[in-house]
């Protein structure tokens, strides 16, 4: 289970990578975001048992992207704020595996159009609507 985990947080971090390299300077906001599917992807097929590593993987980019070593007095807010992002990230991740598990049905094949939009609409639109929401405020608050 170790290995997952750490293959779940590479994996998370080289996708947080990716969108980090198309995010809009001078911020670090990526309008896609390739590890949040890593992370429901490695929840859904693999169970609770992986959050540790996913929850790693997220903290590890979120410090990358906000660290500012410009000054010393701002690393802890900025590992406050990747401690805060990578919980929220993982939080999506939990809670759109339970949405679409509670509502398609914890081994549907996604064979029909009804089905794989609810995917969509749960796993994806719903829970980043609600992430995205969250963390703002929590970039907010702490500037």
């Amino acid at each position: 289970m170790l290995r997952l985990n750490l293959f779940l947080a590479l994996g998370y971090f080289f996708g947080g990578y990716l969108g980090t390299l198309i995010a809009i300077p001078p911020s670090h906001a990526s309008s896609i975001w390739p590890a949040a599917g890593i992370a429901l992807a490695g929840i859904v097929t693999y169970g609770r048992s992986v959050i540790p590593g996913i929850w790693l993987g997220a903290f590890f980019i979120q410090v990358y992207a906000f660290l500012d070593i410009a000054n010393l007095q701002n690393i802890p807010t900025s590992l406050f704020i990747g401690g805060i992002a990578s919980t929220a990230a993982t939080a999506q991740a939990v809670v759109g595996t339970w949405l679409i598990k509670h509502n398609l049905g914890a081994n549907n094949p996604l064979i029909s159009d009804s089905s794989i939009l609810r995917f969509f609409a749960l796993g994806g639109l719903l829970v980043i609507v609600v992430f995205c929401v969250f963390l703002l405020w929590v970039v907010c608050s702490a500037a």
